[in-house]
């Protein structure tokens, strides 16, 4: 699961390590092109919707990411309870979170 999917950028860097791949982003535009680029792809798939209430079970996930998102929330416990939630026992969540501080360096 890619929270904050995007373009689908975080597929090419898989490779066939993913048995499956489901991006979410909340903005149709992004989703619409990620599925544009990606269309045929086996095992491939973008939803519309919020990463604070993704649509899917708990314990439904092995490896989730996030990149770039974190840093535009209010609350990000909200979504931080989300990923415990859709996490499989033993799962890995990657993230980023940019700063204000790092994006001042020189």
């Amino acid at each position: 699961m890619d929270l904050g999917c995007g373009v689908g950028r975080v597929i090419s860097f898989l490779g066939d390590r993913a048995q499956c791949y489901c991006g979410l982003d909340i903005s149709l535009e992004m989703v619409r092109g990620a599925k544009e680029t990606y269309t045929g792809k086996a095992s491939v798939f973008f939803i519309n919707g919020d990463a604070s209430l993704v649509p899917f079970g708990d314990s439904s996930f092995d490896f989730i990411t996030c990149f770039g998102l974190f840093e535009y929330l209010d609350n990000i416990e909200l979504y931080l309870n989300e990923v415990r939630r859709l996490l499989k026992k033993d799962g890995s969540f990657i993230f980023t979170v940019h700063t204000e501080y790092g994006s001042n360096q020189s």
